[in-house]
Protein backbone atom coordinates (compact mmCIF):
# COMPACT_ATOMS: atom_id res chain seq x y z
CA UNK A 1 0.00 0.00 0.00
CA UNK A 2 1.25 3.49 -1.43
CA UNK A 3 2.12 5.62 1.97
CA UNK A 4 0.46 8.71 0.97
CA UNK A 5 1.78 12.67 1.99
CA UNK A 6 -0.23 15.31 3.67
CA UNK A 7 1.83 18.28 1.51
CA UNK A 8 1.41 21.55 2.88
CA UNK A 9 0.62 23.68 -0.43
CA UNK A 10 1.77 27.52 0.30
CA UNK A 11 -0.05 30.16 -2.21
CA UNK A 12 1.80 33.47 -2.79
CA UNK A 13 -0.50 36.34 -1.14
CA UNK A 14 0.79 39.36 -2.63
CA UNK A 15 -0.22 43.30 -2.37
CA UNK A 16 -1.34 45.69 -5.39
CA UNK A 17 1.78 47.83 -4.79
CA UNK A 18 4.07 45.50 -6.14
CA UNK A 19 5.32 46.54 -9.43
CA UNK A 20 6.39 43.64 -11.78
CA UNK A 21 9.66 42.39 -12.55
CA UNK A 22 10.75 40.73 -16.02
CA UNK A 23 11.30 37.03 -15.49
CA UNK A 24 11.91 34.90 -19.07
CA UNK A 25 13.50 31.57 -18.89
CA UNK A 26 13.04 28.10 -20.00
CA UNK A 27 11.60 26.11 -16.94
CA UNK A 28 10.83 22.70 -15.91
CA UNK A 29 7.23 22.53 -14.37
CA UNK A 30 4.14 21.17 -13.14
CA UNK A 31 0.79 21.66 -14.81
CA UNK A 32 -1.82 21.08 -12.67
CA UNK A 33 -5.21 21.10 -14.64
CA UNK A 34 -8.35 21.44 -12.62
CA UNK A 35 -11.38 20.31 -14.24
CA UNK A 36 -14.66 21.64 -12.35
CA UNK A 37 -18.39 20.36 -13.51
CA UNK A 38 -21.47 21.60 -11.47
CA UNK A 39 -24.28 19.51 -11.95
CA UNK A 40 -26.21 20.92 -15.40
CA UNK A 41 -23.51 23.44 -16.08
CA UNK A 42 -20.41 23.06 -18.59
CA UNK A 43 -17.19 22.21 -17.26
CA UNK A 44 -14.47 24.63 -16.52
CA UNK A 45 -10.94 24.24 -16.89
CA UNK A 46 -8.55 25.92 -15.10
CA UNK A 47 -4.18 25.41 -14.64
CA UNK A 48 -1.79 26.23 -12.33
CA UNK A 49 1.85 25.51 -12.47
CA UNK A 50 3.88 24.41 -9.96
CA UNK A 51 8.34 25.31 -11.01
CA UNK A 52 10.07 22.09 -10.15
CA UNK A 53 13.24 23.35 -9.16
CA UNK A 54 11.35 25.07 -6.25
CA UNK A 55 10.35 21.61 -4.94
CA UNK A 56 14.15 20.31 -4.17
CA UNK A 57 12.40 17.81 -2.15
CA UNK A 58 10.58 19.69 0.17
CA UNK A 59 6.94 18.93 0.62
CA UNK A 60 6.10 22.73 1.21
CA UNK A 61 5.87 24.02 -1.97
CA UNK A 62 3.81 27.18 -4.45
CA UNK A 63 1.85 26.52 -6.90
CA UNK A 64 0.98 30.17 -9.33
CA UNK A 65 -1.66 30.27 -12.13
CA UNK A 66 -0.59 30.16 -15.76
CA UNK A 67 -2.62 32.78 -17.86
CA UNK A 68 -4.38 30.88 -21.10
CA UNK A 69 -6.01 33.16 -23.81
CA UNK A 70 -6.61 34.02 -27.22
CA UNK A 71 -4.96 37.32 -26.53
CA UNK A 72 -1.72 35.45 -25.49
CA UNK A 73 0.59 37.01 -27.73
CA UNK A 74 -0.60 40.68 -26.76
CA UNK A 75 0.02 39.93 -23.22
CA UNK A 76 3.53 38.05 -24.21
CA UNK A 77 4.73 41.49 -25.32
CA UNK A 78 3.26 43.52 -22.05
CA UNK A 79 4.98 40.79 -19.79
CA UNK A 80 8.59 41.19 -22.01
CA UNK A 81 8.48 44.86 -21.37
CA UNK A 82 7.15 44.59 -17.43
CA UNK A 83 3.67 45.87 -18.19
CA UNK A 84 0.65 43.90 -16.13
CA UNK A 85 -1.06 41.36 -18.16
CA UNK A 86 -4.68 42.66 -19.49
CA UNK A 87 -7.68 40.68 -18.38
CA UNK A 88 -9.76 41.72 -21.44
CA UNK A 89 -9.10 38.89 -23.31
CA UNK A 90 -10.74 35.40 -24.22
CA UNK A 91 -10.74 32.71 -22.45
CA UNK A 92 -10.97 29.32 -23.63
CA UNK A 93 -13.63 27.60 -22.41
CA UNK A 94 -13.01 24.41 -24.03
CA UNK A 95 -9.38 23.26 -24.89
CA UNK A 96 -10.08 19.90 -26.64
CA UNK A 97 -12.01 22.17 -29.16
CA UNK A 98 -9.55 24.56 -29.48
CA UNK A 99 -6.62 21.77 -30.69
CA UNK A 100 -5.65 21.60 -34.39
CA UNK A 101 -7.76 24.95 -35.13
CA UNK A 102 -6.65 26.85 -37.92
CA UNK A 103 -6.33 30.01 -36.04
CA UNK A 104 -5.01 28.43 -32.94
CA UNK A 105 -1.85 29.67 -31.47
CA UNK A 106 1.02 27.53 -31.65
CA UNK A 107 2.19 27.83 -28.15
CA UNK A 108 -1.39 27.19 -26.58
CA UNK A 109 -1.69 24.29 -29.16
CA UNK A 110 1.18 22.71 -27.93
CA UNK A 111 0.16 23.26 -24.37
CA UNK A 112 -3.21 21.61 -24.44
CA UNK A 113 -2.54 18.88 -26.74
CA UNK A 114 0.26 17.65 -24.21
CA UNK A 115 -1.57 17.96 -21.48
CA UNK A 116 -5.03 16.33 -23.04
CA UNK A 117 -2.63 13.24 -23.87
CA UNK A 118 0.16 13.18 -20.95
CA UNK A 119 -2.05 14.09 -18.10
CA UNK A 120 -2.48 11.72 -15.15
CA UNK A 121 -5.34 11.76 -12.52
CA UNK A 122 -4.16 12.97 -9.15
CA UNK A 123 -7.61 12.94 -7.34
CA UNK A 124 -11.18 13.75 -7.42
CA UNK A 125 -12.76 16.12 -5.18
CA UNK A 126 -16.56 15.88 -4.95
CA UNK A 127 -18.83 18.51 -3.01
CA UNK A 128 -22.32 16.73 -2.18
CA UNK A 129 -25.06 18.99 -0.17
CA UNK A 130 -27.62 17.19 1.74
CA UNK A 131 -29.64 19.90 3.32
CA UNK A 132 -29.07 22.91 1.22
CA UNK A 133 -30.94 21.85 -1.76
CA UNK A 134 -30.87 25.03 -3.81
CA UNK A 135 -26.79 24.35 -3.75
CA UNK A 136 -25.22 22.69 -6.97
CA UNK A 137 -23.40 19.22 -6.45
CA UNK A 138 -19.65 19.88 -7.90
CA UNK A 139 -16.80 17.45 -8.80
CA UNK A 140 -13.33 18.55 -9.37
CA UNK A 141 -10.87 16.39 -11.07
CA UNK A 142 -7.36 17.32 -10.78
CA UNK A 143 -4.43 15.98 -12.97
CA UNK A 144 -0.83 16.71 -13.66
CA UNK A 145 1.25 16.93 -16.38
CA UNK A 146 5.47 17.37 -16.00
CA UNK A 147 6.61 19.91 -19.12
CA UNK A 148 9.83 21.79 -19.83
CA UNK A 149 9.30 25.27 -21.82
CA UNK A 150 10.15 28.91 -21.53
CA UNK A 151 7.87 31.24 -19.55
CA UNK A 152 7.59 34.64 -18.17
CA UNK A 153 6.49 35.77 -15.23
CA UNK A 154 4.08 38.68 -14.71
CA UNK A 155 1.68 40.85 -12.55
CA UNK A 156 -1.95 40.91 -13.04
CA UNK A 157 -4.74 42.75 -11.39
CA UNK A 158 -8.10 43.10 -12.33
CA UNK A 159 -10.79 45.25 -11.02
CA UNK A 160 -14.67 45.24 -11.64
CA UNK A 161 -16.90 47.52 -13.22
CA UNK A 162 -16.94 51.17 -11.90
CA UNK A 163 -16.42 50.15 -8.70
CA UNK A 164 -12.81 49.13 -8.88
CA UNK A 165 -13.35 46.56 -6.91
CA UNK A 166 -10.05 44.71 -7.18
CA UNK A 167 -10.99 40.66 -7.57
CA UNK A 168 -7.53 39.58 -8.65
CA UNK A 169 -4.24 41.48 -7.83
CA UNK A 170 -0.45 39.29 -8.15
CA UNK A 171 1.66 37.23 -10.05
CA UNK A 172 0.93 34.63 -12.50
CA UNK A 173 2.84 32.97 -16.04
CA UNK A 174 2.70 33.06 -19.56
CA UNK A 175 3.64 30.18 -21.44
CA UNK A 176 6.62 31.96 -23.94
CA UNK A 177 7.10 28.55 -26.50
CA UNK A 178 5.73 25.11 -26.98
CA UNK A 179 6.71 22.70 -24.56
CA UNK A 180 8.05 19.18 -23.70
CA UNK A 181 6.89 16.25 -21.73
CA UNK A 182 9.34 14.97 -19.23
CA UNK A 183 9.12 11.26 -19.41
CA UNK A 184 10.87 10.05 -16.27
CA UNK A 185 9.51 12.59 -13.52
CA UNK A 186 7.29 10.32 -11.86
CA UNK A 187 9.95 8.00 -10.67
CA UNK A 188 11.78 10.94 -9.17
CA UNK A 189 11.24 12.14 -5.47
CA UNK A 190 9.60 15.19 -6.72
CA UNK A 191 6.91 13.29 -8.94
CA UNK A 192 5.57 11.49 -6.04
CA UNK A 193 5.30 14.70 -3.51
CA UNK A 194 2.98 16.05 -6.44
CA UNK A 195 1.28 12.96 -7.11
CA UNK A 196 0.50 12.77 -3.39
CA UNK A 197 -0.05 16.39 -2.66
CA UNK A 198 -3.31 17.99 -0.96
CA UNK A 199 -4.87 20.22 -3.63
CA UNK A 200 -8.14 20.70 -1.66
CA UNK A 201 -6.68 24.28 -0.41
CA UNK A 202 -6.24 25.44 -4.12
CA UNK A 203 -8.59 28.28 -4.71
CA UNK A 204 -8.03 27.69 -8.41
CA UNK A 205 -10.87 29.82 -9.51
CA UNK A 206 -9.32 32.73 -7.95
CA UNK A 207 -7.29 34.41 -10.72
CA UNK A 208 -9.68 33.87 -13.50
CA UNK A 209 -12.05 37.69 -13.55
CA UNK A 210 -15.95 36.54 -12.47
CA UNK A 211 -16.91 37.45 -16.45
CA UNK A 212 -15.46 34.62 -17.49
CA UNK A 213 -17.04 31.96 -14.80
CA UNK A 214 -18.78 31.78 -11.57
CA UNK A 215 -16.48 32.81 -8.65
CA UNK A 216 -18.23 30.85 -6.03
CA UNK A 217 -17.24 27.49 -5.72
CA UNK A 218 -20.50 25.72 -5.04
CA UNK A 219 -22.94 27.73 -7.39
CA UNK A 220 -26.67 28.39 -5.96
CA UNK A 221 -29.26 26.99 -8.08
CA UNK A 222 -31.75 29.84 -9.04
CA UNK A 223 -35.16 29.58 -7.68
Amino acid sequence: MKKEFLILILISIITCDLFSQVIIKKESYVILSFERQQKGMDKEYYYWIVLIDSLKGNLNFEVFPICLSTNLNYNLKRCANADSISFWDNFIDNPKSYIGKIDSIPILDSFFSITENKKIKLKTISIKWKKEKNRRNETVDIYATPVIGGLCKAFGEYSFGESGFIEFCGNTFLPTSEITFIEDFWETINGRIIKYADYSIVDFTKYTPSIYQDRKRVQVVAK
